[in-house]
């Protein structure tokens, strides 16, 4: 059973190398949320979901020092509560004179394909990468009895590497906007 797991991870690790690896469309549901309105969700499937989660570990080890210590949103090692405890410390030593909070909406819908691969650019240089990254931004999804719809802005919701696009461009957007001032 686990060699057919292990030649199908060495057929992909293969096709990543040779730059052969293509994304598969998404499927594309819809969750209803609290309000009734709907969030639409791209399932990838399995081999996507690797490669993502590698190329996120690579991103990670890259971007993480550029992150502001502030910025708590989709971070390793960080969470809501610790951004609550964050700013109740900071609040009783009654050094504070605003409090910024930002909740964006449909962020992940309106991240712009070019100005995002524009800032990945500026740290990483290998083509491949790059590539990949492009072709997981365009290659769309498909609704049930639908054809296959392209993606020409946003990140994929529920893609593993969509929050960590979106963390890129909220630092360069936001939050060094919010240190430099």
């Amino acid at each position: 059973m686990f060699g057919a797991y292990k030649r199908r991870i060495k057929e992909l690790h293969e096709r990543l190398k040779t730059g052969s690896y293509k994304p598969t469309p998404a499927k594309r549901i819809h969750l209803e949320k609290p309000d009734g309105s709907l969030r639409p969700i791209q399932l990838q499937n399995i081999e996507d979901k690797i490669v993502q989660s590698a190329t996120a570990e690579i991103l990670n080890s890259i971007y993480e020092s550029d992150f502001a210590a502030f910025s708590y949103g989709f971070r390793p090692g960080k969470s809501q509560h610790q951004a609550l405890q964050a700013l109740q410390t900071v609040l009783q030593k009654g050094k504070v004179n605003w409090v910024l909070d930002l909740d964006l909406k449909a962020c992940f819908d309106r991240i712009d394909h070019t100005a995002l691969m524009d800032v990945i650019q500026k740290r990483i240089a290998d083509k491949r990468l790059l590539n990949l990254i492009q072709k997981w931004l365009t290659v769309g999804y498909r609704e049930e009895g639908q054809k296959r719809q392209k993606q020409k802005r946003g990140t994929p919701q529920g893609a593993i590497i969509s929050p960590l696009l979106a963390n890129i461009v909220l630092n360069e957007a936001m939050d060094s906007y919010v240190r430099h001032w």
